[in-house]
C-alpha cells in the first residue's frame, strides 16, 4: 500500500513538471505590449533613401532632400546637417510640411545627412540617411528596378530591405531600399546584372541574380518562418525526467522487495 501511495506521488509531481512546463511554454509565445499616444513628430523622408548613390557633375553640388514632416504642436524649425555643414530649411511651417530642402554636397565630407524637426514645445525627432557620393554624370546603364513584396498569401509585406548588388567597369555598388506600407518599391542603381536579396524580420530572406533592361519589374513572395517550438520541447524534457525518475524509484523498490 505504502508503495502505491508512493507511486501515486510521482505520478502527481510528473503533471505538476508538465502543467509548469507547458504554463511557462505559454508565457514565452505572449508578447505584452503598451497603448502609445503616438509621437508628437514624424519624419517620413522619401529622398534620398538609405545607401542611395548621388551624382554631380558640377560645383558646388547640392542634393534636395524630399519628404514629409508633421509635429502635432506645430514646427518650430527643420535642420540639415551632416556633422560639418547645417541648413534650416525654409520658415512658417505649421502642423505638416512638405519637405524639399537644399543642401550642398562634398566628396570630401561625411555621406550622410541628419534632419532634425524641433516643434514649438521643444520636442525633436531626427532622422540619418546614409548614400555614396559620385563626382561625374551618371553611368550610361543606368536601370529601373520596381515591384512588390508580398506575403504567400498576397497581402503587402512592408519594410522589407531590397539588396541591390553589381559590379562592373565603374566598380561595385550596393545600393539598399525598403518596401513601402503598399508593399511597392522602386530604385534607380546601374549595372546589366543584379544581384537582389529581400529580407524581413519572421520571413525566409529571398536571393535572385537578374539581367537587367531599362525598366524591371520584379516582384518577391516571402515565406513565413516556422514558429518555435522551445516550449513544446521543454514539455519533452520534463516528462522524458520525470519518467526516468519514475522507473528508478520502481526498480529500487523491486531490489528492496527482492532483498527481503
Amino acid at each position: 500500500m505504502k508503495g502505491l501511495c508512493n507511486v501515486i506521488i510521482m505520478a502527481i509531481l510528473v503533471f505538476l513538471c508538465i502543467g509548469m512546463a507547458v504554463a511557462l511554454a505559454g508565457a514565452q509565445n505572449v508578447t505584452l505590449s503598451e497603448s502609445s499616444p503616438g509621437n508628437p513628430i514624424s519624419i517620413d523622408l522619401s529622398y534620398p533613401e538609405e545607401g542611395d548613390v548621388v551624382y554631380f557633375d558640377v560645383v558646388p553640388a547640392y542634393l534636395t532632400v524630399e519628404g514629409k514632416i508633421f509635429a502635432r504642436e506645430g514646427i518650430r524649425n527643420i535642420t540639415i546637417t551632416n556633422g560639418v555643414n547645417s541648413v534650416e530649411c525654409d520658415k512658417n511651417y505649421g502642423t505638416y510640411y512638405n519637405l524639399s530642402c537644399k543642401f550642398p554636397l562634398h566628396l570630401s565630407m561625411t555621406n550622410h545627412t541628419t534632419i532634425i524637426v524641433t516643434d514649438m514645445l521643444g520636442n525633436s525627432a531626427s532622422e540619418t540617411r546614409n548614400f555614396t557620393t559620385y563626382g561625374g554624370i551618371p553611368p550610361p546603364d543606368a536601370v529601373a528596378i520596381y515591384g512588390n513584396v508580398l506575403d504567400l498569401e498576397g497581402n503587402p509585406v512592408s519594410n522589407a530591405t531590397i539588396i541591390l548588388e553589381s559590379s562592373d567597369i565603374h566598380g561595385s555598388f550596393t545600393v539598399i531600399t525598403r518596401s513601402r506600407p503598399d508593399g511597392g518599391y522602386q530604385k534607380w542603381t546601374h549595372g546589366d546584372i543584379q544581384k537582389i536579396t529581400v529580407e524581413k524580420t519572421g520571413y525566409s530572406s529571398v536571393y535572385g541574380s537578374y539581367i537587367m533592361q531599362r525598366s524591371n519589374r520584379i516582384n518577391f513572395t516571402l515565406s513565413p518562418l516556422s514558429k518555435s517550438t522551445s516550449g513544446f520541447d521543454a514539455v519533452l524534457c520534463l516528462s522524458g525526467i520525470s519518467l526516468s525518475l519514475i522507473v528508478v524509484f520502481l526498480r529500487k523498490k523491486d531490489t528492496a522487495r527482492r532483498k527481503l
